[in-house]
């Protein structure tokens, strides 16, 4: 079973799930103008240990050489695991009765069987 993350945790899971290739710390603090290099940090160790992202290389930045991560658990096993499932049903009611276009209702009927 996946445990929910911490508001701070998923802010730095956000940054990685969206990123097309594997990020370090300096990348993840980089993309918003209010994190911390020592909090990222410190969030990247938690993540870790708690086996959300993994080790997936070594690059250079200026002098130094840093870490790349990317994620093992995905966005939408994450959220399918910690979001209650009538709150899931709820929330794809909700879309469903929002989509006007006939196309994108096909393709989640194809989906759904």
């Amino acid at each position: 079973m996946i445990k929910r993350l911490t508001p701070g945790e998923e802010e730095v899971m956000f940054i990685i799930w969206k990123a097309s290739e594997p990020l370090s710390t300096r990348d993840i603090t980089n993309s918003k103008d209010r994190l911390n290099q020592n909090v990222v940090q410190s969030v990247v160790r938690r993540l870790l240990e708690k086996k959300f992202i993994k080790v997936c290389g070594i690059a250079h930045s200026g002098p130094s050489i840093t870490r790349l991560y990317k994620p093992v658990i995905r966005e939408v096993e994450y959220f399918s695991n910690v979001v209650p499932k009538d709150t899931l049903k709820k929330v794809v009611r909700h879309y469903l009765s929002k989509v006007n276009d006939e196309e994108e209702l096909n393709d989640l009927k194809q989906i759904l069987v």
